[in-house]
């Protein structure tokens, strides 16, 4: 089924309402997302808290940490140095040739090519022998000391033996990049990708040194009932080309778009396919391309990567077919940007194979005037419509498809559910909506029997005393349905 703008749009409309009752149920300081479609930003969006001590509200401008994705605009830097003419470098140059012949210690990187490093296949070490720049124990490296480091760090792993991720290895790719550009890392991605793409929110390093942009703030896990603390900014140094870029979720979303076929912007359709081929295969459905994740969710084939920063877990994932992207990025060391953005995905996916068998609405429906965000106590529901189609998703699950109902409306009032999960909930049962005069939905008598209600009159009924206490008992003259 083709992916038309409007579900897109549908997707993009519940999927802004569902991070932000994510964001509430698992307590994230703060969530930031957005979504691009054809190389449009769709929707963006920002929910919680940029800095819970200043009491400072996330916006889409605040920039975070996206770690890990700097790889991809590394792979991407490289990928351009050898599309120029003639090449600045190709992929099987060695190495050892970009880097200082004194450093006899490197000796241990003879044979490997910098094809070996892009796909993680060289096995160098992963963060070196000692890690604890990660923890702000001291200064991530420079260039000298990230010398030194590999020097004191032995591969643990022949090369092409297994996949081994490694930053140590992306760390001397900024080098080479430095080598054949005969600039600074920086400078070149910045001059080849950022200003080339207009990504006025993104810088391949956290600036210590003050700057118009806003960050949100890092916060450590809260596992374990611990108080959320705030983590300082650290920059990346030498490790920037690994784990240093600074972003927002609408930036990302415009740098993956130019990674979508037919877009020439930074790289040829072909040199794309190369960074989309997956050499390594580290875990189930997933593959490890030049600097991208890529995984199947359903038929789509997504490219993309996360992110781990100290107080930032960030994913963006992107269907370079389609040309639809998504990212997510979330200020708390514990937070779950990889199953929120997964879980959009799966939705996508589910809305892409419609169920034939799910009979037609009834006649002149206005399918959107049932849609909203309901409460039990049992839990929360989304009732939400994408083009054709209307579904109740519970919303307390990162994988919306879990248990989500298929529903047909048989009349202004009244809803069928005709396909569930599975026979444990209301399949064959009728959702009833109670109006106000403007058709506004006061309650849903649905889920079992159960009435259901938007946030405002749920708080009312349950949450404000502080108690939930047993109503009066009904009498034969009480009427059942719920106050209209």
């Amino acid at each position: 089924m083709p992916l038309t703008r409007e579900l897109v749009e549908d997707l993009a409309a519940w999927a802004g309402e569902w991070l932000g009752h994510r964001q509430r149920t698992l307590r994230i300081p703060g969530v930031q997302f957005a979504i691009a479609h054809e190389g449009t930003i769709v929707a963006s969006g920002a929910h919680g808290m940029a800095d819970l001590g200043a009491g400072e509200a996330l916006t889409t401008r605040h920039a975070f940490h996206i770690a890990s994705h700097s790889k991809t605009f590394t792979a991407t830097a490289i990928l351009q140095l050898t599309e120029t003419d003639p090449p600045s470098l190709r992929l099987d140059d060695p190495l050892v040739g970009y880097l200082p012949a004194s450093r006899a210690g490197l000796s241990q990187l003879a044979g490997l090519t910098i094809t070996d490093l892009l796909h993680h296949g060289s096995g160098m070490t992963r963060d070196g022998a000692d890690g604890d720049y990660w923890q702000l124990q001291h200064p991530f490296p420079d260039p000298d000391e990230l010398l030194d480091l590999l020097e004191r760090s032995p591969s643990p792993y022949p090369a092409n033996d297994r996949f081994h991720y490694s930053n140590v290895a992306y760390s001397l790719l900024g080098r080479v990049i430095e080598q054949a550009a005969g600039c600074r890392y920086g400078e070149f991605v910045r001059r080849s990708i950022i200003d080339r793409l207009g990504l006025v929110d993104t810088a391949p390093d956290f600036d210590p040194r003050g700057s118009d942009r806003s960050f949100a703030m890092g916060y450590t896990s809260a596992e374990d009932g611990r108080e959320r603390v705030p983590i300082e900014h650290l920059v990346a140094n030498a490790m920037a080309p690994a784990t240093g870029f600074t972003s927002t979720a609408r930036d990302l979303c415009l740098y993956f778009s130019a990674h979508c076929f037919g877009d020439r912007r930074l790289l040829s359709d072909d040199a794309k396919r190369r960074m989309q081929h997956g050499w390594w295969a580290p875990r189930t459905q997933e593959q490890y391309g030049l600097g991208l994740q890529i995984i199947d969710i359903g038929t789509r084939r997504l490219i993309g990567h996360s992110g781990g920063y100290p107080g930032h877990t960030t994913r963006t994932w992107c269907d370079p077919k389609d040309q639809l992207v998504i990212s997510v990025l979330c200020n708390a060391s514990d937070a779950a940007a990889t199953p929120l953005c997964n879980g959009i995905f799966r939705l996508l996916e589910h809305l892409s194979h419609p169920d034939d068998r799910v009979p037609s609405h009834a006649d002149a429906v206005d399918l959107r005037s049932f849609t909203g965000h309901f409460n039990t106590l049992s839990g929360a529901h989304d009732i939400a419509s994408f083009g054709p189609r209307l579904l109740a998703i519970p919303t307390d699950d990162d994988d919306p498809t879990e248990v989500l109902g298929e529903l047909v409306a048989e009349d202004p009032d009244t809803a069928m559910l005709v396909r569930a999960h599975d026979g444990y909930t209301s399949e064959g049962e009728r959702f009833h909506f109670t109006r106000d005069a403007t058709g506004k939905v006061l309650s849903v008598r649905a889920f079992s029997g159960m009435t259901a209600y938007p946030d405002d009159e749920y708080v009312r009924r349950f949450l404000a005393s502080g108690r939930v206490r047993p109503a009066a008992p009904l009498s034969t003259e009480q009427d059942i349905a719920p106050d209209r």
